[in-house]
């Protein structure tokens, strides 16, 4: 399979510039320009800007994507628009005789200072502006995961619209291979971005998403909403802070639901979790997924699928914005 798959917007159109029309050329450099596209071909596109009365000639090369008047979009996708040498660098060495090669890693603790204090799962933790409900720790205490109080579906936090972990070409891999670790997903995508500065920060929903609660969150890793979604089912005899648990064998959803409560949070909800963990999957199941959402041969992030009955792990092809729980390393 060739993973990077180049093609081409084959369409035409020959309606006469109306007012009132205006369809739009996003440009590679961020630039944009209003009009009337009246015929795209493999290497260019003929386009006829407001007030013009000729028709110019655009290079495919410099143009991102065609917003149509009637609301649709075409991404342009050509040889030309992106170098060999980024490709590899930013997401492509992934790929390994045709196919995407995930890795498992676990973070670095020891990069990071330790907690004032020891914690456990269940707790509220509050520590040098980063605040949230934990959810996993080290054998001390001393460090581990905990998720926050604020999800995507929050005001300025919100992420709308599809696309949520990236809006450019949907043939362009990310590289974000890690099955276990979130925060590694993390770094990979901020090498694509630093690689491919004709993206701006809009490409990016999640990131931006996590970027606003603070330095350090991360859309978790398919294996981390996994252990999540598995600690949330657990029953436990609860002795934390909460009084209105405290001697009783309660879910850890209960429990993480009302620390978020207490603390104004928004409580963990729904089926379906967007990861950060991107794949490739030629045919209708393959790798990590029992059903596949979307183009098989086009990059997708693993999404967990969580309820009392079943816990599979599924695939989508960027599609509309999943619940989204960031994770923080302490």
């Amino acid at each position: 399979m060739n993973c990077l798959k180049i093609s081409f917007v084959l369409c035409a159109t020959l309606t006469a510039l109306l007012p009132g029309q205006a369809d739009e050329l996003v440009m590679r450099d961020a630039s944009s320009w209003k009009g009337k596209v009246i015929e795209v071909r493999p290497d260019r596109i003929l386009f006829r800007k407001d007030n013009e009365s000729f028709d110019r000639e655009v290079n495919v090369a410099k143009v991102f994507k065609i917003k149509y008047d009637s609301g649709t979009e075409d991404i342009m996708h050509t040889d030309n628009a992106m170098s060999g040498t980024q490709n590899k660098a930013a997401g492509m060495e992934c790929i390994a005789d045709g196919r995407y090669v995930h890795v498992s890693t676990r973070p670095d603790y020891s990069s990071l200072p330790p907690a004032s204090h020891s914690y456990s799962v269940g707790d509220w933790y509050d520590e040098n502006g980063v605040r949230g409900v934990v959810v996993g720790v080290t054998p001390d205490g001393k460090h581990g995961k905990i998720i926050s109080p604020v999800s995507n579906r929050r005001g300025p936090f919100e992420i709308s619209g599809d696309d949520p972990m990236f809006k450019g070409p949907v043939d362009l891999p990310l590289g974000m291979n890690d099955l276990t670790n979130g925060y590694a997903n993390l770094q990979k995508l901020l090498k694509f971005r630093s690689l491919h500065p004709e993206f701006d920060d809009s490409m990016y929903p999640a990131l931006m998403y996590v970027s606003r609660l603070g330095e350090g969150w991360y859309v978790p890793a398919i294996g981390e909403l996994e252990e999540l979604c598995r600690l949330l089912d657990t029953k436990t005899v609860y002795n934390g802070s909460l009084k209105s648990y405290r001697g009783k064998s309660v879910k850890w959803i209960k429990v993480i639901n009302r620390q978020l409560k207490e603390h104004d949070g928004d409580k963990i909800g729904g089926i379906y979790f967007l990861s950060s963990t991107e794949d490739f999957s030629q045919g209708g199941e393959g790798g990590l997924a029992h059903k596949l959402f979307g183009d098989p041969e086009e990059p997708q992030f693993v999404v967990f699928k969580y309820n009392d009955e079943q816990k599979l792990k599924q695939h989508t092809v960027r599609s509309f914005p999943y619940p989204t729980i960031a994770f923080h390393l302490f």
